[in-house]
C-alpha cells in the first residue's frame, strides 16, 4: 500500500512540473512576441553611395638585384699560378683574374706552331709543283689536307693556352674568389664570383587590374627603406603570362648613382604614377557581409544584395556591379539586420 502512496507521488510531482514548465514557456512565447510587436524597425544608419575619385597610382615591393652576375667557370686544369684579384675590387672586361700554370701548354704550343708553318710552306711548295705539272692532284689535295689539321691543332692548342688566363667577361666587382695562389684547379670548378652593378633592375608582381593600367603609366619612383633616396626607373620587361600566384611579372631599369650606397639584394618599392583621376564606386570593407553582399534600404526594408567587388584601395573595395549611384547602404546596424528586415534611419551619413 505504502508502494502504491509513493509512485502516486511521484507522478503527481511530475505533473505539476510539466504544467509549471508549459506556463513558463507560453509567458516567454508571449513576452518574445510583444517585444517583437513593439520593435517594428532596426536603427541604422546609412550611406548615400557616390562616385569618388581615385588616384590610379598603385605600389609594388621586391628585391634590387644586379644588371649582371655570373660564377665563371674554370675550362682548363692545373695549378693556379697567380690570383690577381680578391673580393670588392673593380675589374675591367678582359682583365686577368686567376692564372694557372701552363708550362706544358705553352709547349705544346710551340710544337703545333712549328709543325703547323711547316705543313704552310709545305702547302705553299707543292702548289708551285702543281702550277708545273710536277705533281699529281691527289699529291696537292693531301699535302692541303695536312695544312688544315696542322691549323686545327694549333687553334686548338691556342685555346687551351689562353683557358690559363681566366678572364673578367664583362666589368664588374669580384664578389668571391673560390681557389688560392698553389692550388689545384679542375675543369668546371667555379673561380670568381663576378657582379656588375654599373645599374640595378627590380621585379616586381602586379595584379590583373594593375598591369592593365602600365602603358598609362608615366613616372615609376623606387624608394628603399634603409636609405633616404629616391630613384627614376624604366619599365623593360612585362610578362605576358601570369605567375604561379595569379600576378603578372614586371622588371624595371634603374640607373646607378653614386650618391647612394646601393647594392644587390635590398628591398625596395616601385611607385607607378598615372596622370589624372579616375570615378569609381567604392564601399567601405566593414560594409560588406555574407562574401561580398551589402544591405540596401529600399522603401524603409533592409536587402541583402550581392555585388561583384575589383581592386582594394586603402580601406575599401572597387565596385565593379551591383550598385548604383545614390544606392542607401547601411554603414552601421548591419550585425541585428537580416534580408527584408524593417529599419529606421537614424542620420544619412555623407
Amino acid at each position: 500500500m505504502k508502494k502504491v502512496a509513493g509512485i502516486l507521488t511521484v507522478l503527481a510531482l511530475l505533473i505539476l512540473i510539466g504544467f509549471i514548465l508549459y506556463r513558463n514557456k507560453k509567458s516567454l512565447e508571449a513576452e518574445a512576441l510583444s517585444a517583437e510587436i513593439k520593435v517594428e524597425a532596426i536603427p541604422v544608419e546609412v550611406v548615400a553611395l557616390q562616385p569618388r575619385k581615385l588616384d590610379q597610382s598603385f605600389s609594388s615591393s621586391g628585391i634590387l638585384s644586379a644588371n649582371r652576375e655570373l660564377m665563371v667557370i674554370a675550362e682548363t686544369q692545373g695549378r693556379v699560378e697567380k690570383v690577381y684579384r680578391q673580393p670588392g675590387e673593380q675589374v675591367g672586361r678582359g682583365e686577368t683574374i686567376v692564372k694557372v700554370n701552363d708550362d706544358l701548354l705553352q709547349a705544346e704550343f710551340l710544337a703545333t706552331q712549328a709543325n703547323y708553318e711547316k705543313a704552310a710552306r709545305d702547302l705553299q711548295r707543292f702548289k708551285r709543283l702543281s702550277e708545273g705539272d710536277a705533281i699529281s692532284t691527289d699529291q696537292l689535295e693531301k699535302i692541303h689536307l695536312n695544312y688544315q689539321a696542322a691549323k686545327a691543332k694549333l687553334m686548338a692548342s691556342k685555346k687551351r693556352l689562353a683557358d690559363t688566363r681566366i678572364t673578367a667577361p664583362f666589368a664588374g666587382i669580384v664578389n668571391a674568389v673560390m681557389v688560392e695562389e698553389g692550388g689545384m684547379l679542375g675543369a668546371g670548378r667555379p673561380v670568381f664570383e663576378l657582379v656588375d652593378i654599373s645599374r640595378f633592375k627590380l621585379k616586381v608582381s602586379l595584379t590583373e587590374d594593375e598591369i592593365l593600367k602600365i602603358d598609362k603609366v608615366s613616372t615609376i619612383e623606387v624608394t628603399l627603406g634603409v636609405l633616404p633616396v629616391t630613384l627614376q626607373a624604366r619599365l623593360e620587361h612585362t610578362a605576358v603570362k601570369a605567375n604561379h600566384a595569379l600576378q603578372y611579372d614586371v622588371e624595371l631599369g634603374i640607373e646607378h648613382t653614386d650618391l647612394y650606397e646601393l647594392k644587390a639584394g635590398m628591398l625596395a618599392q616601385a611607385r607607378f604614377y598615372i596622370e589624372g583621376e579616375q570615378e569609381v564606386l567604392a564601399v567601405a570593407q566593414q560594409w560588406v557581409v555574407d562574401e561580398q553582399q551589402v544591405y540596401v534600404v529600399e522603401g524603409g526594408v533592409a536587402r541583402l544584395r550581392p555585388i561583384v567587388t575589383g581592386a582594394a584601395v586603402e580601406d575599401h573595395w572597387i565596385v565593379d556591379s551591383g550598385l548604383s549611384s545614390g544606392d542607401l547602404i547601411v554603414s552601421s546596424g548591419v550585425i541585428n539586420l537580416r534580408d527584408g528586415q524593417k529599419v529606421k534611419i537614424l542620420n544619412l551619413a555623407q
